[in-house]
């Protein structure tokens, strides 16, 4: 499935794993939220790829991470 998702959504998605995989107690929802709200934790580069993907880009990320749960 990455194959078919661009650089700035394989960057937001390997955000997301690695903090899924850090914080397993959190929601994939909760750590998604943050991208969402601009939370000041997310690194730097991650928030201009999230910023700069389009709606349909960003829902594609949702889906893609909603895989495994």
């Amino acid at each position: 499935m990455s194959d078919v998702l661009n650089e700035k959504q394989r960057k937001v998605v390997h955000y997301l794993t690695k903090e899924r995989d850090t914080f397993p107690d959190r929601s994939i929802f909760e750590i998604y939220g943050r991208l969402w709200v601009g939370d000041a934790r997310v690194p730097s580069d991650v928030m201009t790829a999230f910023t700069l993907l389009s709606a349909e880009e960003q829902n594609t990320v949702g889906a893609y991470m909603a895989l495994p749960f």
